[in-house]
């Protein structure tokens, strides 16, 4: 463990998929607490895409990265993916959506594009991260008008 993590504080992320973000970062090891809700791939990682730091979408993923539903704000199932290796899974909304949407707003103020991602686990609400870059950006949206669709939200400020 200590060699591995001796490998991963001597990398450069930006060099794996050039995000530039990353670039004059210098790597330092976070130890955070372990968050169990006690399932086996818990805890579900609801991923709020961000534009103009507005949620628009709701991306639901667990650690094994084995589904991949999308919703709406009113939390209806979308005709969205770009994983074609995912089970078709149905997750219920979060009694405290409401106040999930609110976190992810204030963590997006201010950007033009960034999700969101936070973990609900017995309704208590964590932070994951920020991306700024969903997949090093190279991921394909199916079918294809998302891509048009939530284009159209990203307005680069001026």
């Amino acid at each position: 463990m200590v060699a591995a993590l001796r490998d991963m504080l001597g990398r450069n992320y930006y060099w794996e998929c050039r995000e530039f973000q990353y670039y004059n970062i210098m790597p330092i090891a976070l130890i955070e607490d372990f968050i169990d809700d006690g399932e086996v791939n818990g805890p579900l990682d609801y991923r709020f895409w961000c534009f103009q730091g507005k949620p628009e979408i709701i991306q639901v993923d667990n650690n094994a990265h084995d589904i991949n539903p999308f919703y709406d704000l009113e939390w209806r199932k979308l005709d969205l993916r770009y994983r074609n290796d995912c089970r078709d899974v149905v997750v219920q909304q979060p009694e405290n959506f409401d106040e999930m949407l609110r976190v992810a707003t204030k963590l997006a103020t201010g950007i033009d594009f960034v999700r969101v991602d936070l973990y609900n686990v017995k309704g208590e609400i964590y932070f994951g991260e920020l991306t700024f870059t969903p997949v090093a950006g190279r991921l394909k949206f199916q079918p294809e008008i998302w891509d048009r669709k939530l284009g159209q939200k990203w307005i680069v400020a001026k």
